[in-house]
């Protein structure tokens, strides 16, 4: 007789009421509500952190605290690995020559991803845990692999030998610490993506990612004062969040049509 396999979360259970209520597993419930969560904050973090209020410092700070929470709501202690693949990756980076970096980043962080997911489908069979936090692994992985990319593109070529996109994405210095856990686990990446570049990034975070343009006077000629031109994001977001919902209806609808537990029982 087959042994029935345990799920259990490795996550906050601090929804579990509405998780029975609403008859989903508690760590879809957290996740969702952590990117609800995270929609709310970028509110905040763009009205009262913007980058004419505060500095880059702080900007970074509370962008990777965020993250770390989301990231420990949903997965528990899991989300320790997230951690670890970043900094074992920023060790390389920091300790092995800039020719040769960038392969070994991408062997230590691609490996350890492998490893992670060859544990969790061996190991704990695909259901010890019910979140599988090696979903956001896969973006720091992607983040990680880029960056090193980027590094080694600014700091060893000659600008004649790169193309436009990597004189574009090139990185020109070493990022801090908290620059590289900013990017790899910001609350607005960390749960499920999308992965950007670092130099997109860092524009964002130090708001010089709108170039200023020259106000023009009565007669149409450039006075030589400069405004800054913000584009609102309420479009975007609403076009977003109407597609998440819709994306969201058929996956529910589809699950209770056609249920995973029917496969198992055939």
């Amino acid at each position: 007789m087959a042994t029935q396999t345990t799920v259990s979360c490795t996550g906050s259970t601090l929804l579990q009421p509405i998780s029975e209520i609403i008859n989903l597993p508690v760590d879809q419930v957290n996740f969702v509500a952590c990117q609800l969560f995270a929609l709310l904050m970028a509110l905040w973090f763009r009205l009262y952190l913007h980058p004419s209020k505060t500095s880059p410092f702080i900007r970074h700070v509370v962008a990777t605290l965020l993250g770390f929470y989301l990231a420990l709501f949903c997965f528990g202690w899991y989300s320790l690995h997230f951690l670890v693949q970043s900094g074992l990756s920023y060790s390389v980076m920091i300790f092995v020559g800039l020719e040769h970096m960038h392969k070994y980043c991408f062997i230590v962080t691609l490996g350890y991803l492998i490893v992670c997911q060859i544990t969790r489908v061996y190991v704990f069979d695909y259901g010890m845990y019910s979140a599988d936090f090696t979903g956001p692994m896969m973006v720091i992985t992607q983040k990680i692999t880029s960056l090193a990319f980027e590094i080694h593109d600014g700091l060893t070529k000659p600008e004649k030998q790169l193309t436009p996109s990597q004189k574009y994405l090139a990185i020109r210095r070493m990022p801090s610490l908290l620059e590289y856990l900013s990017y790899n686990c910001n609350f607005m990446g960390i749960l499920a993506g999308p992965a950007c570049s670092y130099n997109d990034y860092m524009a964002f975070i130090e708001g010089t990612c709108y170039q200023p343009r020259h106000q023009e006077n009565a007669n149409g000629k450039e006075n030589g004062k400069y405004k800054q031109t913000e584009p609102s994001p309420k479009n975007d977001v609403i076009s977003k969040l109407c597609t998440c919902a819709i994306s969201l209806g058929i996956y529910l609808s589809l699950c209770n049509l056609l249920p995973c537990g029917a496969l198992h029982r055939r």
